[in-house]
């Protein structure tokens, strides 16, 4: 339109009234492109680059509309379409539109991925504290472990074990690897005591302080272990509960362990060997938990011990507490039978319980009557008929008596010659 503008209105109206036809190449951009035939700017765009740069350095010919039909999802579909007509940006093409390109990062060793060793998160600061309790000297084994975990997964434990040694100056990644280094020194100083901290102060990076602290308080000698072995073998459940005492007994196993772990090896051979090594540790912790046990869980190490294979350690100590709720529930039945009334010898409540009638006063002998036992055999009280004599046969020492129990359910009247048929049958009750 700006065209028809600037020239005369004869021209113009000649323009308009030129027919376009599709056959002529300068109709092409209306006609050939658009299904519809209408103009647009894609199709013009595309007509422009293929006569102008030509249409073998333009896209590979050939029918990929099938593409746009596949069952994928859009960006699939529109990478393959571009892949197959040969739009895809790639090094070769670019540099045909003259635009540089190169492979090497220009930002290599400052990505923000959680997983680079020099990626820090926004709530870390030099003031925070990797583990509790505070490294004072007898308590480095644990503490050592605990301050590993926490590097770990910071991703910053190559900083102590020297893995990830400072880069020249010249790199950038100098900088980087400084900061890292000194928040990780700032850590170590806070998780030690105050006095430990005075003398690790002046150190330039962290794998001097760890080295320092591993130094200082390592324990490996003979005799640290010579100590814990003698406290694993005198080690009793005495008042302890199942978990405290597993809890014990499993914390100096630990402490063995990283004095004299077992090596790791490659070899089939020498696997098989270290295998069958840890079997034999696992049956020892097994053994010794065992024989610390109190007398009163004697029946189940019995049981426990005389299981092939030998069960592990997870399996023993979920038994032992399984058994441990069991004598606690004993223990508390006498409670709950006094709690809920009831007499815990099973004898009735009856002011009448001797021989005879005395005036009414209670009478607590052994040749009482109890009224609601009754024989069904003999009809008699004071026993049942699992107990009756009559039908089971006296004992040796009453067979030449002859006793009769003329016991009554009233304890009025009572023959004197029942009384060693009663004190016998109520010994059995």
């Amino acid at each position: 339109m700006g065209a028809l503008a600037s020239t005369s209105r004869d021209v113009a109206e000649k323009i308009l009234e030129t027919p376009l036809v599709s056959s002529a190449r300068e109709d092409k951009v209306v006609w050939d492109e658009e299904r519809n035939g209408c103009y647009s700017v894609k199709s013009g765009y595309k007509l422009a680059m293929r006569y102008l740069i030509g249409s073998d350095k333009y896209h590979v010919m050939g029918n990929w509309n099938g593409i746009w039909k596949a069952q994928a999802p859009h960006k699939a579909r529109h990478l393959l379409w571009r892949l197959c007509r040969g739009c895809l940006p790639t090094r070769s093409r670019l540099l045909e539109r003259r635009v540089e390109c190169t492979l090497n990062c220009p930002n290599k060793g400052y990505q923000n991925g959680i997983l680079n060793p020099y990626f820090m998160h926004p709530n870390e600061n030099p003031g925070n504290i990797l583990a509790t309790p505070l490294l004072s000297g007898p308590n480095y084994h644990s503490w050592s472990r605990a301050v590993t975990v926490a590097l770990r997964s910071k991703h910053k434990i190559h900083f102590i074990n020297g893995s990830l040694p400072r880069p020249p100056d010249g790199d950038r990644d100098s900088i980087a690897w400084d900061r890292c280094n000194t928040m990780v020194m700032s850590w170590l100083s806070n998780s030690v005591e105050p006095e430990i901290s005075q003398s690790i102060l002046w150190m330039d990076t962290a794998t001097e302080i760890w080295k320092e602290l591993k130094e200082r308080f390592y324990q490996g000698d003979v005799f640290r272990i010579s100590d814990i072995q003698e406290e694993i073998y005198t080690l009793k459940q005495g008042d302890n509960s199942i978990s405290s005492y597993y809890t014990k007994m499993k914390k100096l196993w630990q402490e063995l362990d990283n004095f004299r772990p077992i090596p790791e090896n490659s070899c089939h051979d020498a696997c098989q060997a270290v295998v069958k090594m840890r079997e034999y540790r696992d049956s020892d912790q097994v053994i010794r938990f065992l024989k610390g046990l109190n007398d009163n869980y004697s029946a189940v190490r019995s049981q426990i011990m005389l299981m092939e294979p030998l069960p592990n350690i997870g399996k023993v100590y979920s038994l032992l507490v399984q058994q441990e709720r069991q004598f606690v529930l004993f223990s508390d039945e006498p409670k709950i039978l006094a709690a809920s009334g009831y007499n815990g010898n099973g004898r009735g409540s009856s002011s009448s319980r001797g021989r005879g009638d005395r005036g009414g006063k209670p009478s607590y002998g052994r040749g009482r009557c109890k009224g609601n036992k009754v024989c069904t055999f003999c009809g008699m009280t004071n026993h049942v008929v699992d107990e009756c004599f009559k039908k089971h046969g006296f004992p040796p020492h009453m067979q030449n008596k002859g006793i009769v129990n003329n016991c009554h359910s009233n304890g009025a009247e009572e023959d004197s010659k029942s009384i060693a048929y009663e004190e016998d049958n109520g010994d059995m009750d």
